[in-house]
């Protein structure tokens, strides 16, 4: 079950825990989403979650209102 996890892990990076249960249980094992979850954690495969990029133009827009007309 473990080795299952990790592969399909590399093979799909961004995949997280729940879509990495999803597939086992395509695969057409029974398992337990918690089960999935603990062994995710356990092998340290957790995204690391994605930072936002900053978007200089739009924040300089954002007190002004242009092209209103009553």
């Amino acid at each position: 079950m473990l080795a299952r996890i990790v592969a399909l892990a590399q093979r799909h990076r961004r995949y997280g825990a729940e879509m990495i249960y999803l597939k086992v249980r395509q695969a057409g094992e029974l398992v337990n989403h918690k089960r999935v979850e603990r062994l995710y954690a356990l092998e340290k495969l957790q995204l690391r979650r994605r930072r936002r990029k900053k978007s200089a133009a739009r924040s300089c827009q954002r007190g002004l209102v242009v092209g209103l007309s009553v």
